[in-house]
């Protein structure tokens, strides 16, 4: 028996032991086959490590990292987009300047694959690190601001510049003392007012790099902007900020929001949403955040769902007035959230 970190790496193991919820009852019996859906629901739960049979592992993960990529090619372009990025953040740290060729090179590979790819929280859900938050996230806004701008139907032209507007967006953390950006508890007003100040590092930085287009490092400097001009650094209104300032700013608050941080778990998907929803007239633009909320729904029929009362089901068809009540299966039956009201949507597993 191994213990071993939850993962996609688990599927089709066998559990070594009993797993119980909070109240004692029989979750998952030892010797059950595990599926993503379990996986998914046992992370949801706060469970970080499990105890599964050896030989499982070592038979299912034989050559795993190759599978993973074949069957995932976005995972495969994110990986590197975030390598490249590591790279450009260390020069950027060390003092060196970075010319434009080298954010390029990260689009290049970013961008095809995005732009082909339908689900890409199915992706991002999986490749996120704690202990790289700031890379990940970066690539991870990207990526979300990306897809935001295909729905946009913005040209080809428009959409690199803003994934390079996504990538940099938080480039000038790389000035801010490690132990504020790695700090577990609550910032004192003096640590978060430093946090305040990377969109303006990022700004001189992104502008030492002597980028083609103003519209990345207007992107840069005003994603923390607000719609009642009530952000930061400049506070300035709605109507002063640019577009791919906007799209970046709902990117930032939906990774951040999904994201497994050390001193919080990751938002169910659903709340998140509602979250963003609810900020959508004096925090991020309403316009950019239905685009994000209606992509989200369009890729949910089909995803496994975590109901309220700990169920897995799958989703049949999106009630979008309404998206925690879709139509659902759960094994032979179907049922229909609106009118079963004791039951709803806790969370999507992608």
């Amino acid at each position: 028996m191994e213990i071993l970190e939850l993962s996609e790496q688990l599927v089709d193991c066998k559990l070594g032991r009993n797993i119980y919820d909070d109240s004692g009852r029989l979750l998952l019996p030892k010797g059950t086959k595990l599926q993503m859906a379990h996986i998914s629901q046992l992370l949801n739960m706060g469970y970080g490590k499990i105890a599964v049979s050896s030989d499982d592992f070592n038979e299912n993960n034989e050559n795993d990292n190759d599978t993973l990529i074949k069957r995932n090619p976005l995972t495969q372009a994110f990986t590197l987009a975030a390598d490249n990025f590591r790279d450009l953040m260390a020069k950027v740290s060390a003092g060196h300047l970075v010319g434009q060729g080298e954010v390029e090179e990260t689009m290049e590979v970013l961008l095809p694959t995005v732009l082909e790819t339908n689900n890409i929280l199915l992706n991002l859900q999986d490749l996120r690190r704690k202990d790289e938050y700031t890379l990940q996230h970066s690539v991870s806004v990207s990526v979300v601001s990306l897809k935001i701008g295909q729905l946009m139907r913005m040209s080809q032209h428009d959409l690199k510049m803003l994934g390079m507007a996504g990538i940099l967006h938080d480039i000038g953390k790389c000035k801010i003392p490690l132990d504020i950006l790695n700090k577990n508890g609550s910032l004192s007003e003096e640590e978060f007012r430093e946090i305040q100040k990377h969109p303006v590092y990022g700004y001189e930085i992104v502008k030492g790099m002597n980028l083609e287009d103003p519209r990345i490092m207007l992107a840069v400097l005003q994603h923390h902007e607000h719609q009642d001009g009530r952000g930061y650094p400049l506070k300035l209104a709605a109507s002063k900020t640019h577009l791919f300032s906007k799209i970046v700013a709902v990117a930032d608050v939906f990774d951040a929001m999904t994201s497994e941080r050390p001193y919080r778990g990751k938002m169910a998907l659903f709340k998140a949403m509602n979250e963003i929803l609810s900020s959508s007239v004096s925090h991020l633009n309403p316009q950019v955040v239905n685009k994000l909320r209606t992509y989200i729904l369009s890729i949910c029929p089909g995803a496994s769902a975590l109901l309220n009362n700990g169920d897995i089901a799958r989703i049949i068809m999106m009630n979008t007035d309404e998206p925690a009540r879709p139509l659902i299966q759960i094994g032979d039956k179907f049922v229909n959230l609106r009118e079963q009201r004791d039951l709803w949507v806790k969370d999507i597993i992608m």
